[in-house]
C-alpha cells in the first residue's frame, strides 16, 4: 500500500500520476549497464519553469519482498530537477526481484505532484544469467574437447596397431645394422691388407 498526496495505491503498481499544481512532471528510468532515474518539471502553459519553485523532491525505490509487500527506500531528497544513479542494473547482479520507482514533489505554493513508474521484474533470463549460461556452455565445450584429445592420445600410444608399428620399425633397423656390419668388416680388412708391405 502506497500513500500518494491524493489517494492510496494498492496492488501491483502501474504508472500513476497525480497533479494539482499545473506543472507537468517527467520521471524516467534508464535501465542499461547502470540504473539511473531522471526527473524534471515544466509549466503546463509553456512558460519557463523556475527552479526556485521546487520546495522538495523525494525519489523512492520500491522493492517487492516475499509475501507480495514492498520495501521502500528513499534514494534522493533534493529541491530541483535532477537525477540519481541507483547502481548497477539488477539485470547484471543476478537479482530476481521486482521494482518500481516513485517521485513526490512539493512546490513553494503548497501544490504537489506524484509520479510512479510501472513495475519491472527481473528473472533467470536476465542478462547476468544469460552470460552465466553462455560461460558454462563454453567451459563445458572446452572440457569435452580436452577430454577427447586426451583419450585419443592414450589410444594412439597404447593401441596394438601402434605397438606393432614400433616393433616392425625396430626389426627393420636391426636388420639394416646386421647387413652393414659384414661390409664394414670386409672394408676394414681390405684397408689393412693394402697397408701391409709387399
Amino acid at each position: 500500500m502506497f500513500i500518494t498526496p491524493t489517494e492510496s495505491k494498492a496492488g501491483i503498481p502501474g504508472v500513476v500520476e497525480r497533479l494539482n499544481s499545473g506543472i507537468e512532471t517527467y520521471f524516467e528510468v534508464h535501465d542499461g549497464f547502470n540504473l539511473d532515474l531522471m526527473w524534471w518539471f515544466s509549466l503546463v502553459n509553456g512558460s519557463t519553469f523556475p527552479a526556485s519553485f521546487v520546495k522538495l523532491v523525494e525519489v523512492f525505490e520500491h522493492k517487492k519482498i516475499p509475501g507480495g509487500a514492498y520495501k521502500s527506500n528513499l534514494r534522493k531528497k533534493v529541491r530541483s530537477n535532477g537525477s540519481v544513479r541507483i547502481g548497477l542494473s539488477p539485470s547484471l547482479t543476478f537479482d530476481i526481484s521486482c521494482y518500481f520507482y516513485s517521485l513526490n514533489a512539493t512546490f513553494v505554493d503548497s501544490t504537489y505532484a506524484f509520479y510512479s513508474t510501472d513495475e519491472k521484474c527481473y528473472n533467470m533470463f536476465s542478462t547476468s544469467y544469460l552470460i552465466l549460461y553462455a560461460v558454462v556452455v563454453i567451459i563445458h565445450g572446452i572440457s569435452i574437447i580436452i577430454l577427447n584429445k586426451l583419450r585419443s592420445s592414450k589410444i594412439e600410444v597404447g593401441s596394438p596397431h601402434t605397438s606393432f608399428f614400433f616393433l616392425h620399425q625396430h626389426l627393420i633397423i636391426n636388420e639394416f645394422k646386421e647387413q652393414m656390419s659384414p661390409r664394414e668388416d670386409s672394408s676394414a680388412k681390405e684397408d689393412t691388407a693394402s697397408c701391409e708391405p709387399s
